[in-house]
């Protein structure tokens, strides 16, 4: 969806913030897009990429690359099933959460 919206070729996939510490989220992800996604070290992004921009502004890294330099990945995920792999999981997932819609009713205490 991403390359279709912006038009633009997607080369690389990273992941960060809590989610990302979930393997199994970040490898069914890696197989239902069929791409690797690399999982930084350090996964608060937000906080760094802040810190960045206040760095280059006072001239403590002169350019973007000597920011690319310090970014290291701690675990990149690949492909390792087909998406066609998670149907009859995401199905039943599916049908799960339809049966427990209506389990507890605000009205009841």
């Amino acid at each position: 969806m991403m390359q279709k919206e912006i038009n633009i070729p997607v080369t690389k996939v990273r992941a960060d913030g809590g989610v990302c510490k979930n393997d199994f989220v970040m490898q069914m992800t890696s197989d239902l897009i069929n791409e690797k996604i690399e999982r930084p070290v350090n996964t608060d992004m937000s906080c760094l990429g802040a810190a960045s921009l206040a760095g280059l502004a006072v001239g403590f890294w002169t350019d973007k690359e000597e920011l690319k330099k310090l970014r290291q990945s701690e675990v990149v995920f690949k492909p390792q099933k087909k998406w066609q792999e998670y149907e009859m999981s995401m199905e039943n997932w599916v049908k799960a959460v339809k049966r427990s819609m209506n389990w507890y009713d605000k009205l009841q205490h």
